[in-house]
């Protein structure tokens, strides 16, 4: 596939950044960026790569490796979507995360500067504007409006 365009980097960096920022002060987990692969499926391995991936310590130990893959799903993946992805595509990943344990899978749209987020029981939300991002089940005090990723600094 061809390289991302610069604004989905800079939309996956401030997501990372943000998810980054709050860890400082409640030290809970790691993120990973930058397509980091996430097994989705064995025999034979699928490997897909995240923009932005958040594993709490449980799922990757603070002491453990992390030159390989992480030996559980992340807890969160976000994908921000490129002009090219079409919605069956994307949803195709976001199942197929779903069904490899991860327990919020992110979809940012920086055509409608919006957030979907999936959830295993099959319910979304969709965010926007001043809505804040949050995960009650995994980064308890995590909080960002949803305007913040998309910003042009």
């Amino acid at each position: 596939m061809p390289p991302s365009r610069p604004r989905h980097g800079e939309i996956c960096f401030r997501i990372g950044y943000f998810i980054s920022h709050f860890l400082q002060s409640h030290p809970v987990g790691r993120v990973a960026t930058n397509d980091s692969g996430v097994l989705t499926e064995t025999d034979p391995d699928t490997v897909r790569g995240a923009d932005v991936a958040f594993y709490t310590f449980e799922r990757w130990p603070k002491d453990a490796a992390i030159d390989a893959l992480a030996p559980e799903p992340p807890n969160i993946v976000v994908e921000v979507r490129s002009p090219s992805d079409r919605t069956a595509q994307v949803l195709h990943k976001v199942y197929e995360y779903l069904d490899a344990g991860v327990q919020s899978v992110v979809v940012a749209d920086p055509k409608s500067s919006s957030v979907t987020v999936y959830e295993p029981d099959g319910s979304k939300r969709v965010l926007q504007g001043k809505q804040k991002l949050t995960f009650p089940g995994v980064l308890k005090g995590f909080g960002i409006s949803v305007s913040k990723f998309f910003e042009i600094p």
